[in-house]
């Protein structure tokens, strides 16, 4: 039985690489978890690594300057295009919808009692109207548009204040991390 082959992609012009990878341990590795070898599970750079078509010393040396193996392949991992895992992806979007949650339910509130919509209630109200999030794009962004999607379902209002804050110089390194986690900081002054 045939184990399935997972390569990252690399293009440089007209020119395409591929080294076989272990898609998991090859995002710990741009991430700084990992080892090149963890990442990399057949050190040898293809043309088309499904075919078993190598690249040439001389290609590989015209497009990255030398023909080190370990070197391409640290380059090609770190740079070019890895797959993703269903399960990386799944991890993605709840992220980005976690962090869309969150947002909602510290700003957003029912303009009738002017009090946050519970976390519960703006999960049943995006569930209920099947929002898609794009894991690719940050949950700022995708904000407004989910916001829209929401609005027929519960009653939505964005409310966003600008305090002040005056703390005690004995106090601040404490007082600057809930400050923080609160909200945006514009301006500060020692």
């Amino acid at each position: 039985m045939a184990e399935h082959i997972i390569v990252a992609r690399y293009q440089k012009g007209s020119e395409k690489f591929e080294v076989v990878i272990d898609p998991d341990k090859a995002m710990l590795y741009r991430q700084g978890k990992a080892t090149l070898s963890d990442a990399v599970r057949f050190p040898q750079v293809f043309l088309h690594a499904k075919k078993g078509e190598k690249a040439s010393q001389a290609s590989l040396k015209k497009v990255f300057g030398t023909d080190d193996v370990d070197k391409i392949c640290e380059e090609i991992v770190r740079h070019g295009q890895l797959p993703q895992t269903e399960s990386q992806r799944e991890a993605q979007v709840l992220q980005v919808r976690n962090r869309l949650i969150e947002l909602l339910h510290r700003a957003g509130v029912d303009p009738k009692t002017h009090a946050p919509h519970p976390r519960t209630r703006i999960e049943n109200a995006m569930a209920e109207a099947k929002v898609r999030i794009d894991p690719s794009i940050s949950a700022d962004a995708q904000l407004q548009d989910v916001l829209k999607q929401l609005k027929p379902i519960i009653p939505f209002k964005l409310e966003i204040h600008q305090i002040q804050v005056e703390v005690p110089v004995n106090c601040v390194g404490a007082a600057l991390k809930i400050i923080k986690g609160s909200g945006k900081i514009v301006k500060e002054n020692w």
